[in-house]
């Protein structure tokens, strides 16, 4: 019996479901609790692992396995698009994207990826990319050794919903194959948050996480859909011809899940992950966690699952390089026994037998030396792809860190047009727009928030009235005029008052 402890956190709160993975899983305990006001779990592992140890210790969780599921804010997940390559030569060149855009040095992450099937119309290969920092995970396994578990797992809760919304297809929708391409939505609302993970044929495609902010009085229904058509052009951006078959809505009732569905032309039906799940009793005091609930059972299910899986505990690693040094070794050794063989009293025959040898050595270091000479052409290659790679710009990356630094909140500036030019030399590219904004002061304050970015080279504009302009409830204008150095700096830290908004 193979029974682990998956547990998911945010914040405020800490879930755990204790679940045998053998075969389907099968929950043996579940308990959940807020996290103590007097610490952090990841900034103080210590404190909060004997906290936890303490805590499970009463509740009666005796499983020592555990799978810790992140929020989907926790980490980065990054659309690459690769050169037509060899699985074997995958992982190094998903090594070297990744690091190119990475604000942190690669060593500093573990990354883990899910290859994607191919785009039609696009060469090369796609592949989801998902890193978070080192130092998380290192506090991570503190936190097990601290709460007297063995560490097993880290995944991502993105991911686990979409594994738990392919079991749920399986199970309710007996019509769909296996083998299908279609394309399936979990969305999961909790509280003020709104999650949404796309799966097609097997593969977690998009995932995308937001806070819901709204203004007194105002219903979040609009706020949601806005995210849902957000998250939905945003992956047709990348994956050309995604279309969503068929949707599932946590957290919603009857009539957001109409919404939904007309919003993305498909049938949505909203789901209840505890009142659907054979064991509900376990989980009665759960009523106002169903998104907490689906995340660990998708977790659960990569046992046995129908997505591939993610673990940046154990990330997919290249696989390991024969080493030419051990060959030629062996292949001096043999030389040195037939030179002692024959200058211990060999005969003629025992020379032309030394000849032969000499030959096939000198052909087997022929070979040796085209696969060093091969390897140093991939070499060049991955040399090519990360200055290439530095310098092609996803400009939907780069127009959500302007709109990420850009202060205010529904109110903001925004901008009404945008151009990006490709750099030479020690410039990455120069970003052209116009800037609309209500107010002279919120204009300021966005030059402000720019101006202190050292991933940027912001030159000053004049700031226009234009009491004529097209849009009336914003009429002040900025030219803005930004540079991309080529050197990694630090990253641009988003605005103190946006919007929380992961793509």
């Amino acid at each position: 019996m193979t029974t682990t402890l998956f547990v998911t956190w945010d914040r405020t709160r800490v879930s755990v479901l204790q679940a045998d993975t053998a075969h389907t899983p099968r929950l043996t305990a579940a308990w959940t609790a807020p996290w103590p006001e007097t610490f952090q779990p990841l900034l103080q592992p210590e404190m909060a692992g004997k906290w936890l140890a303490d805590q499970w210790r009463t509740a009666g969780l005796t499983a020592k396995p555990l799978h810790i599921v992140l929020p989907r804010e926790d980490v980065v997940l990054r659309h690459l698009e690769l050169p037509q390559a060899p699985d074997d030569e995958l992982a190094d060149l998903v090594r070297f994207q990744a690091a190119s855009r990475s604000t942190l040095p690669i060593d500093q992450l573990s990354l883990d990826y899910v290859p994607l099937s191919s785009v039609i119309g696009r060469e090369g290969r796609d592949v989801l990319a998902i890193t978070v920092p080192k130092s998380a995970v290192e506090s991570i396994r503190k936190l097990a050794l601290n709460a007297e578990r063995e560490l097993t797992g880290i995944s991502f809760s993105a991911h686990a919903l979409g594994e738990w919304g392919e079991q749920v297809d399986r199970r309710l929708l007996k019509t769909r194959l296996d083998n299908s391409n279609e394309s399936t939505v979990v969305i999961a609302i909790e509280q003020d948050r709104v999650e949404l993970s796309v799966v097609t044929g097997r593969e977690l495609t998009f995932a995308h996480a937001a806070r819901i902010v709204l203004e007194e009085g105002q219903s979040s229904t609009p706020v949601i859909l806005a995210e849902v058509s957000r998250t939905l052009m945003a992956g047709q951006r990348l994956r050309p011809g995604l279309r969503v078959d068929h949707g599932w809505l946590i957290g919603g009732d009857a009539e957001l899940a109409k919404l939904l569905g007309e919003r993305l032309e498909c049938l949505v039906q909203p789901v209840n992950p505890i009142k659907d799940h054979p064991q509900t009793t376990l989980l009665t005091n759960w009523h106002e966690q169903p998104v907490r609930v689906a995340i660990l059972l998708g977790a659960a299910s990569q046992a046995h699952p129908i997505t591939a899986t993610v673990n940046l505990l154990k990330p997919r690693q290249p696989p390991p390089k024969r080493d030419p040094r051990k060959q030629q070794l062996a292949i001096v050794a043999g030389l040195v026994l037939f030179l002692v063989f024959f200058f211990s009293g060999g005969s003629l025959l025992r020379l032309q037998t030394l000849d032969g040898m000499i030959e096939e050595l000198q052909t087997s270091r022929g070979r040796l030396k085209e696969n060093v000479d091969l390897g140093k052409k991939f070499v060049d290659h991955a040399s090519v792809i990360g200055d290439w790679a530095l310098r092609d710009r996803n400009q939907l990356t780069q127009l959500t860190e302007l709109e990420a630094l850009f202060p205010g909140g529904l109110d903001r500036p925004y901008l009404i047009n945008y151009e990006f030019t490709v750099g030479t030399r020690d410039v990455l590219g120069d970003v052209l727009g116009t800037v609309a904004a209500q107010s002279r002061e919120s204009m300021e304050n966005m030059h402000d928030s720019l101006s202190e970015q050292p991933h940027y080279k912001l030159f000053t504009q004049p700031i226009e009235f234009n009491d004529r302009a097209d849009d009336s409830k914003y009429p002040y204008r900025h030219k803005l005029v930004l540079q991309l150095p080529k050197k990694k700096l630090a990253p641009p830290a988003p605005a103190a008052v946006a919007p929380k908004n992961a793509t």
